[in-house]
């Protein structure tokens, strides 16, 4: 988790908490993290055994997240992930986990 914690706050200056993590049998299980500082979350691959992942930004009168890149999650085995009040783009994540990519599923959806 240190370790983590540290690459994440050199790779993303301003960032002031590592997160929260949620470590069963020595495992980081889950993760939150808040992204209001947060482009690079590259180093949360060093949590191999996460299986819920939640990327958040704080929430006023607009998106505070800056994270806009998911691709270091491509090929994790995250079984629930939340990403909300951030400015990602997902056109291309999609197709990497076999969905369809977002102007499909938002026609799936609101159509």
């Amino acid at each position: 988790m240190k370790e983590v914690g540290a690459e994440l706050g050199k790779r993303n200056p301003g960032l002031k908490h590592a997160g929260k993590a949620v470590i069963r049998d020595g495992v980081v299980r889950e993760y939150e993290l808040i992204t209001d500082a947060v482009k690079d979350i590259s180093p949360v691959r060093g949590f191999a055994g996460v299986e819920k992942l939640t990327l958040a930004g704080s929430r006023t009168a607009k998106c505070n997240g800056i994270l806009t890149d998911l691709s270091p999650l491509a090929d994790m085995r995250v079984k629930w992930l939340s990403v909300t009040w951030n400015l990602v783009a997902l056109n291309g994540f999609c197709g990497q986990f076999g969905l369809p990519d977002i102007f499909t599923l938002l026609k799936l959806l609101f159509c």
